[in-house]
């Protein structure tokens, strides 16, 4: 991130480090509302814990400390299908699927998967994906068709291939 002092202190209390950080708060936005009720209430009480282990260490800091911890605890009971890639225990790449065949993206499914948090919310709003694609474009000027992003939808989303059928 941009704080120096903030990553060293992330590092130090919780071992996360900027782009690992930012990975979660996008992945807040895939957790249900109930689910985000639930972070809040408990990170303040693994803020608590920071904040004995640390006195010093200032209310906001440890509130925020205490959010993600929990943010990556939610993560980890998401499905695989989900969560995105990296992030720690949430089934693709964060060592739960430890051995099995890393799956290689193509420049158009990465250049979507970067606004998967975006298409999710969209999509969680009722937008058709024709809809999805033009809003892609309108706000980040990528051009996506709206029935690549159904199949990728489908793949990630159902569990299913393009034309439905189990993986």
């Amino acid at each position: 991130m941009d704080n120096p002092e903030l990553d060293r202190k992330c590092m130090l209390h919780i071992g996360l480090t900027g782009a690992r950080r930012r990975e979660l708060f996008l992945l807040a936005d895939v957790l249900s509302e109930d689910g985000l009720v639930r972070a809040f209430r408990r990170a303040f009480d693994r803020g608590k814990e920071l904040k004995r282990r640390d006195p010093g260490l200032p209310q906001a800091l440890w509130l925020y400390l205490g959010f993600l911890l929990e943010v990556a605890s939610s993560c980890r009971d998401l499905p695989a299908r989900t969560a995105r890639r990296g992030v720690p225990g949430s089934g693709e790449g964060g060592g739960a699927a430890a051995g099995a065949k890393k799956r290689h993206h193509s420049p158009k499914e990465r250049l979507a998967l970067s606004y998967w948090a975006e298409i999710h919310a969209w999509r969680g709003e009722g937008q058709s994906f024709a809809k999805i694609a033009k809003l892609l474009w309108s706000a980040h000027h990528k051009k996506i068709s709206g029935d690549w992003l159904r199949k990728l939808w489908n793949e990630r989303e159902t569990g299913h291939g393009a034309k439905g059928e189990a993986p």
